[in-house]
């Protein structure tokens, strides 16, 4: 495969103008985390012109290109469904490579049910590759439920970002960090986040101690935090409907100071480069966000993946990425940031990462997909 077309999105969300800041989301995937691996995949594989989309027309890739790569998030769940997108690429009758599978679960008890247009597509897919690439073993458990059997455990491509080296991350020298981020998963309505699920405790408890102390906050997917930091939520009923979910998020009634917080630590990023850019002047970067702690470590930051649920923690364990569960958290009853902070393993990290290269690499000659990576 020397020139694939890639079944996805942009890979950045360039400013247009008068555009407004939920409307540049929502062309992201609704999840600025989507571009890291998506930009990631773009620097890896090798193509001669760079094409893509969601909505291909299957003669015409066919013409262009000679095959497909479908840089994959959390699609193995029951909310997700891909019949039509399994159409496209079926009808293309072209060599098909998915990478970076996720199952996403709160437990690893129940393998979730999925959709069968989902179940069509990993299939349609499997028959057109030598594997798919998943984020762990939990998800190609899944796909084995499902009768795919042709799986290749990697982990999630974003951490190929430096393309020519495995990631290498350094202690700064910090003792005491003080330039600190956070970045959480909060549910995204006043309804769901009343619900006492781990995932919403630790993200309160995270966005409650970041404006105490003055941290900055990544946002990915948070439309009223982003709104309110932009000035942008025009109408007095979409106002008052941030208000009511941030008091929830922040933990206060004070709208003046969680509006004051958000518009001087609130960021976004809708470019890779520039979310590295800040990244790397941070001397500590931590949260639930997958993409937001990965971004941190191919800055060279010490950072560290709080886990939630299957999906980070399967990525967590195969890459080796530092990490404390949600649970351990919680049970601490307050947030240690120096302990946190301590408890992160480089050389681990930095061990696997060799290890991670190397069997990317591996996948992808196996899949005739020609590709920068080294020989290391």
């Amino acid at each position: 495969m020397r020139n694939p077309y890639f079944v996805s999105r942009p890979y950045s969300c360039e400013f247009i103008e008068g555009e407004r800041s939920a409307e540049r989301l929502r062309r992201t995937g609704s999840n600025t985390g989507n571009l890291l691996f998506i930009h990631a995949l773009k620097r890896v594989v090798r193509h001669e012109r760079y094409s893509c989309g969601v909505k291909l027309n299957p003669s015409s890739v066919r013409e262009q290109h000679d095959g497909l790569i479908v840089p994959a998030a959390n699609w193995l769940k029951p909310n997700a469904a891909l019949g039509k997108l399994a159409h496209l690429v079926e009808s293309s009758k072209l060599p098909c490579v998915m990478v970076g599978l996720g199952a996403q679960a709160t437990s690893y008890d129940r393998v979730p049910a999925l959709d069968e247009g989902t179940v069509r597509l990993v299939r349609v897919i499997a028959e057109r590759s030598h594997s798919i690439s998943v984020r762990g073993q939990f998800s190609a458990e899944v796909l084995n439920h499902y009768g795919v059997k042709n799986v290749t455990v990697t982990g999630c491509p974003s951490m190929l970002w430096q393309v020519r080296a495995p990631v290498a991350v350094r202690r700064n020298g910090t003792d005491r960090p003080a330039r600190v981020t956070v970045g959480t998963s909060r549910a995204g309505t006043t309804e769901l986040i009343r619900t006492q699920t781990v995932r919403n405790r630790l993200s309160i408890l995270l966005s409650a101690a970041a404006m105490k102390h003055g941290w900055d906050y990544v946002a990915q997917t948070e439309v009223h935090d982003i709104g309110v930091a932009t000035s942008e939520i025009s109408d007095a009923a979409g106002r008052e409907q941030a208000a009511e979910y941030l008091r929830l998020a922040f933990q206060t009634s004070d709208d003046s100071a969680i509006s004051d917080y958000l518009q001087r630590h609130l960021k976004v990023f809708f470019r890779i480069p520039d979310w590295l850019d800040y990244a790397v002047t941070r001397d500590f970067i931590f949260g639930t966000r997958l993409h937001g702690v990965i971004i941190g470590l191919i800055a060279g930051v010490p950072s560290l993946l709080l886990t939630h649920d299957t999906r980070t923690e399967e990525a967590a364990q195969w890459m080796g990425l530092p990490s404390v569960s949600a649970t351990t958290v919680l049970q601490a009853k307050k947030l240690d940031l120096q302990r946190l902070y301590e408890s992160i393993d480089l050389d681990s990290l930095n061990s696997r990462m060799q290890k991670y290269y190397a069997e990317f690499r591996r996948f992808f000659e196996l899949n005739n997909v020609e590709t920068n990576l080294v020989t290391t």
